[in-house]
């Protein structure tokens, strides 16, 4: 029952129409003793939702709206296996659980589409990200963000191994030739020195190097990087680095190079080289769009005011969207016309996420960051087109 949230699953969330939905979002801890708690937690919760329920939609079909969430709270397989946060998000025509690689905050929505603020925070390009540990021997796939990390389960259509993508067209293992990409001593820069004969059955060593690459690469993005639109990150050794990049027709692999026998690091290792990686990325990526911002405001082609960003998300008019990460701000927007109104108290809606969905749907580029780095200690500040 449980989905990993990824790009394609946010756009598809973005574009259900309008319905009675639930939203319910809270940590979760992965060790015991604390882990125990956290169907109790998501009972709290579901009774706030039903008591929301009551308060905005009356006359909806309330026993039809929760019995997926009633469901889950029983479904002891599902708790079984937490990791650091939860979302279950469901209406009158769809029900979507997603375990989280990150924590959120404990919130609870009804609305008429789901709250996705903080999954936007989660899926946004810098934030989370995928490692690709390779070599001749072995594929395995990594996910995560600089918090949490956990390894992929490779879809079927990705071979493991040579001998997975190549079977029976294989050299044989007792052919001269190093496995490792070099046929003599020579070749790892050792002088004078020459294997007999090994250079034809070398370069079917690397045929087969050549062919499992390119299977490798083809399968990672059709089946992992294309759906995930998650940055991709290589670990490899230099000669297997060098090669694999120069067949890849991946676009989200990255250029930074982790150049290591991938099997000499444990999973946290390889989570805190990533997690280098990823900080700069998303630092630089923040600091241009703070450029970007600031180069706007001096063409009059910015904004930090709540009504004028609403009306100009309705009208596809943001460019750039920055969003202070884990703030709310009470209100409705227009969904023709972009005019914000006050939210009443049984209402309850978030103003924010209104916004940032309407400019996404029209093509905006949206970041949420920390509110210490907002422009002009806004919740949003928006960048329009010219």
């Amino acid at each position: 029952m449980s989905e990993l949230i990824n790009r394609s699953t946010l756009a598809q969330l973005l574009n259900y129409p309008q319905q009675c939905c639930l939203s319910l979002y809270m940590p979760t801890y992965r060790a015991f003793p604390d882990s125990s708690q956290n169907a109790i937690r998501y009972k709290n919760l579901l009774g706030t939702l039903r008591e929301q329920l009551n308060a905005r939609y009356p006359e909806a079909n309330h026993a039809a709206l929760l019995d997926r969430f009633e469901r889950l709270e029983e479904d002891h397989e599902f708790w079984l296996t937490p990791r650091d946060g939860l979302v279950v998000l469901g209406g009158e025509h769809f029900f979507h659980a997603s375990k989280l690689l990150r924590s959120v905050p404990e919130q609870t929505f009804v609305s008429d589409h789901p709250y996705l603020a903080p999954l936007m925070q989660i899926t946004q390009a810098g934030d989370a990200f995928q490692l690709l540990c390779l070599s001749r021997d072995e594929v395995r796939l990594f996910e995560g963000t600089q918090e949490a990390f956990h390894e992929v389960q490779l879809d079927y259509r990705v071979p493991k191994s040579q001998t997975d993508a190549l079977g029976s067209d294989l050299t044989a293992p007792d052919q001269s030739g190093h496995p490792d990409g070099f046929g003599a001593a020579s070749e790892r820069g050792d002088p004078m020195t020459h294997s007999a004969g090994g250079s034809g059955k070398q370069d079917e060593i690397d045929k087969d190097r050549d062919k499992f690459f390119r299977a490798v690469d083809v399968a990672i993005e059709r089946y992992h990087s294309r759906p995930s639109g998650l940055p991709l990150m290589l670990v490899a050794l230099p000669d297997n680095q060098s090669f694999f990049r120069g067949i890849s027709r991946n676009p989200q692999l990255t250029r930074d190079r982790i150049e290591i026998d991938p099997s000499a690091l444990n999973a946290e290792a390889l989570r805190e080289r990533a997690s280098e990686v990823a900080a700069r990325h998303q630092l630089d990526r923040l600091n241009g769009l703070h450029d970007r911002y600031g180069a706007a405001k001096g063409e009059g082609r910015s904004s930090t005011d709540l009504e004028e960003v609403g009306k100009a998300a309705v009208a596809g008019r943001v460019e750039m969207l920055l969003v202070a990460a884990d703030k709310r701000v009470d209100g409705q927007l227009d969904p023709e016309t972009g005019a914000v109104a006050p939210a009443t108290e049984a209402e309850g809606t978030s103003l924010l996420d209104d916004i940032m969905i309407a400019a996404m749907r029209n093509g905006a580029e949206i970041m949420v960051v920390p509110p210490q780095r907002m422009p002009e200690t806004s919740s949003v500040a928006a960048v329009f087109y010219s």
